[in-house]
């Protein structure tokens, strides 16, 4: 899984380089790889490992902000200034990422114990 993942985030890094310049459909493709590197980290938040939640967390608050707003501003210096940091800050957690797995075995958590069937409706009392 871990090399998958790690692929995953390689192809995000390598289409990410091939957009440095702002234009206007490179502003549409940086908030699509956006949406393919929040795939990528709901599949990394399920480890132990918060350094991911910290990641995803911040990406949440200012990344995907970014990446959204280079598509949506009306003047073309505000568009061109929200794709500079979309794409700045994607990269790099692209980068932190890849230096995670690299440093630490890539394990999804596999105790959530699903509840039984008699946990989900209560008895009926007659």
């Amino acid at each position: 899984m871990k090399d998958k993942v790690s692929a995953r985030i390689f192809s995000l890094q390598k289409k990410l380089l091939g957009i440095q310049a702002y234009t206007e459909a490179n502003g549409n493709a940086l908030f699509k790889y956006s949406i393919e590197f929040e795939s990528v980290l709901s599949l990394l938040i399920r480890t132990d490992n918060q350094k991911f939640r910290l990641i995803y967390e911040d990406y949440y608050k200012n990344t995907q902000v970014f990446c959204r707003l280079c598509c949506e501003f009306y003047e073309e210096n505000n568009r061109y200034q929200a794709f500079s940091a979309g794409f700045n800050k994607l990269y790099f957690y692209l980068g932190e990422c890849l230096k995670i797995l690299a440093e630490h075995d890539y394990q999804p958590q596999t105790n959530v114990k699903s509840p039984e069937k008699e946990e989900l409706l209560p008895p009926l009392n007659l």
